[in-house]
Order: structure tokens, then C-alpha cells, then sequence
């Protein structure tokens, strides 16, 4: 499974590197800088569980990115790289020594891509589609929370999917929101009830961050 992340994430550089290399100089492509902020958790299971409670909460998360984008011919569709990192997590009560929930930091090197279709005749509003993968270079637990006994709890790389909406205020501002969640399984974790039965299910990453971008040129 681990190897299908690494080949999904080289894939996915390929894509872009292919995407902007070819017109790098026939096309004008617009760089800037990205800062974001929202929240983030983990989605636990759907299915129904005897005497289920629900274990994790949101928290807040942020991440940065650098970004490249470019229209095609037709000024109304256009392709856009975010490489950057991202601050996810969530609230569990798995690693808690008392009651109340502990917070768990997910800090992620990831590089989405996406096209966009901007319906105006100018670009002053933006929807955008697309995927990203990450990989997970650290995770902290705060508030006395302990950590896993044993090793690769959570799966080091993320795939996801997401959607965007985008309006642009100044010539070289724009604001922004996303919404994001993961495919690939953040952790594998295994439920029982008051006699013994065990079901497995997956956690999910997903967040929800409002952005502020500027265009260097």
C-alpha cells in the first residue's frame, strides 16, 4: 500500500512538471505566495457500531504554500500547483490517560494540483477541482497525550481530493476557501464491543481552510 502512495506521489510530480514545462515560455505563468487557516479532523466510521461514541474533534490547522498557475487558450480554464506544507490533526481520546481528548498535529509536505473554471469574462471569481498528495514528515502530541507504543499509526502518505472557490479582490489578492478530504486511510483502527466483537475500520483525514493569496507578478 505504501508503495502505491510513493507511485502516486511521483506520478503526480510528473503531471505538473509535463503540465507547465511545455509552455513555460509560450504562456504566461502568475507565482505567489499562500496563506491559509481553518480547521481539520478525522473522519471515523459511517458504518453503524453497537454502543459507538464518536472519539475525535476538530482543531485548528494552517499550512503555506508557493503557487504557479496558468490559463490555457480559452482565458476561462486553467491548471494550478500549490507545493507547500500543511498543518493537520485532530482531537482523540485513544491516547489520553483521563477522559477529555488530546490533540494530535499532523504536519504534512503536499503538492495539490487542480483546474479551475472561471465563469466571468474576467478572473474576479474562480471554482476550482483537484487532487493532492502529501506525505507526513512529523506528528506531535500535546496536552499529555502519549504516544503510540507501537510504530506507524498513521499512514505517512495522504491522498486527497478537493474543491475551491476563489475571488479575487486586487489585481494581486485573492481570497479563497477549500475544502478537502483524504482517499488514502490516515489510521486503521480496530473497535470492540461490551462482548468482544471487533470490526476494523479507517480514520480519514479532511480540513477546511480559508486562504489569502498574493501574486508576485
Amino acid at each position: 500500500m505504501k508503495n502505491n502512495y510513493f507511485w502516486a506521489l511521483s506520478c503526480g510530480a510528473l503531471v505538473a512538471f509535463c503540465l507547465f514545462s511545455g509552455t513555460l515560455h509560450a504562456q504566461t505563468i502568475r507565482f505567489g505566495a499562500q496563506l491559509s487557516g481553518g480547521i481539520s479532523g478525522a473522519i471515523e466510521p459511517v458504518e453503524p457500531i453497537p454502543n459507538y461514541q464518536n472519539i475525535t474533534a476538530s482543531i485548528f490547522s494552517f499550512g503555506a504554500a508557493f503557487t504557479a498557475e496558468k490559463t490555457f487558450r480559452n482565458p476561462k480554464f486553467g491548471v494550478l500547483i500549490e507545493p507547500g506544507f500543511t498543518k493537520r490533526g485532530y482531537e482523540s481520546g485513544i491516547f489520553s490517560t483521563r477522559s477529555e481528548k488530546r490533540k494530535i498535529d499532523l504536519y504534512y509536505a503536499n503538492a495539490p494540483i487542480s483546474f479551475f473554471y472561471q465563469p466571468l469574462k474576467n478572473d474576479r471569481l474562480r471554482i476550482g477541482l483537484g487532487g493532492e498528495v502529501g506525505y507526513l514528515f512529523e506528528e506531535r502530541y500535546r496536552n499529555g497525550a502519549l504516544s503510540p507504543i507501537f510504530g506507524d499509526f498513521h499512514e505517512k502518505f495522504d491522498i486527497a481530493g478537493h474543491i475551491s472557490v476563489q475571488t479575487k479582490l486586487l489585481s494581486k489578492f485573492a481570497l479563497g476557501i477549500k475544502a478537502s478530504r483524504s482517499f488514502s486511510p490516515l489510521s486503521t483502527i480496530t473497535y470492540g464491543d461490551d462482548i468482544g466483537n471487533l470490526s476494523v475500520h479507517d480514520w480519514f483525514n479532511y480540513n477546511l481552510h480559508l486562504y489569502a493569496r498574493y501574486y508576485i507578478n
